[in-house]
């Protein structure tokens, strides 16, 4: 993975996460995949690290991420605090979305 974040390297991003997490279930490694979504965001290097979450609200389509941040509630005058949380919620939502394609691809 590159330290260029733009929508392309997101989504390559969630769909190889949500790839791995459909190995842990296949493996038995874990039974609850929104918990391993929310841990993968959770502990993803572009939402803990205020640089990297600055650089993605900077350059990619982050109305999920704004959509769940809003919802969080509680103020916030830290724009590196408010920019994790958009990160994380985009990332989020992009590795629900490739977790339902996974999911729709195995089904057919």
């Amino acid at each position: 993975m590159d330290d260029e974040i733009n929508d392309a390297t997101m989504d390559r991003e969630a769909r190889e996460i949500a790839g791995e997490i459909m190995g842990w279930l296949r493996d038995n490694i874990i039974t609850d995949i929104d918990d391993a979504a929310h841990e993968a965001a959770d502990s993803h290097r572009w939402v803990i690290y205020t640089r990297y979450a600055l650089c993605l609200c900077a350059n990619c389509d982050t109305r999920d991420g704004e959509e769940f941040a809003a919802e969080c509630g509680g103020p916030t005058t830290d724009i590196g605090d408010l920019a994790s949380r958009v990160a994380y919620g985009e990332i989020l939502a992009r590795i629900r979305r490739a977790l339902d394609d996974l999911r729709s691809e195995e089904e057919v």
